[in-house]
């Protein structure tokens, strides 16, 4: 390459020497064969130069960059950045060997894996289409203040009659003032059939001249109701266990606290010993 680049040089003294003293036309001359020998030095210039890239040169190196941002592509398609994977040069494509389909997907006839994989339903899973059944205990189950908190949700009410008189402060007809009511009064008629608003056990039995007859029942350790204004029911003894809705007693004459009242059952829902209001739940008709 220097020895090519002296003898331009040599040529380019000789050209200007001789250009001094030569005409117009041998000048002009000169020039398109100066423009033509340019020509002819760049295209040798870029032959070699593409010749010398080829082989290991600055092609290679931008090519290697268009390599590396294909694999970097492909990193964060893996990561989750996008959805589909662009194809890598044939010549950096990497992977696992081709493997052959034998179908031996579609026919597991393996004894392990028949071991593994059993989604049959045994006899205790077999239920009926469309039911759901929950067999786990409810979380109440073992505390005695959320138990008498459930139940109190489903409290059904004692007589099929009218409520007449609210829980707290109302007026009293009987006494002809306003005081404290602790329960619901539900006009019934007398002999009516007195019902009890949830399972229980009879915890007592009462008789006082002036509540008249009585019966509470027990639903747990917290919860209790009264019923006042009923005869207990033949042969309902303390200790026994009745169902919701199973018949304790019937409705009779008011008793002398509430005696200017028509007959109706004075009853009462107790929480820990306190009267609560059974309004304040849902409970049914």
């Amino acid at each position: 390459m220097r020895d090519l680049w002296n003898r331009l040089a040599s040529m380019w003294r000789r050209f200007r020497q001789r250009a001094r003293y030569a005409d117009g036309r041998t000048r002009w001359l000169a020039g398109r064969w100066l423009a033509l020998g340019m020509l002819v030095f760049a295209v040798a210039a870029v032959t070699a130069w593409n010749g010398g890239v080829q082989s290991g040169g600055v092609q290679q190196y931008w090519w290697q960059i268009a390599v590396d941002k294909q694999e970097e592509t492909v990193t964060r398609t893996a990561s989750g950045d996008n959805l589909t994977q662009p194809d890598l040069p044939q010549t950096e494509k990497k992977g696992a060997p081709e493997v052959k389909d034998t179908g031996a997907a579609d026919n597991v006839a393996s004894s392990d894996t028949a071991d593994i994989v059993d989604n049959t339903d045994g006899p205790e899973d077999t239920e009926e289409s469309g039911d759901v059944y929950d067999h786990a205990p409810e979380p109440w189950a073992n505390d005695a203040g959320l138990q008498a908190e459930a139940d109190l949700l489903s409290l059904q009410t004692p007589l099929a009659g009218e409520e007449i008189r609210g829980y707290g402060i109302g007026y009293d007809v009987t006494f002809r003032d306003y005081r404290f009511h602790g329960g619901l009064d539900w006009q019934g008629a007398e002999g009516e059939p007195v019902l009890a608003a949830l399972a229980g056990e009879v915890a007592e039995l009462s008789d006082d001249p002036v509540y008249g007859q009585g019966v509470t029942l027990a639903h747990g350790e917290k919860l209790s109701t009264v019923y006042l204004g009923l005869i207990p029911a033949v042969g309902l003894t303390v200790g026994q266990q009745v169902e919701q809705g199973e018949e304790i007693g019937r409705l009779t004459a008011p008793p002398v606290f509430e005696d200017a009242e028509p007959p109706h059952l004075h009853w009462e829902v107790r929480l820990e010993g306190k009267t609560v209001d059974p309004a304040d739940y849902d409970f049914a008709q």
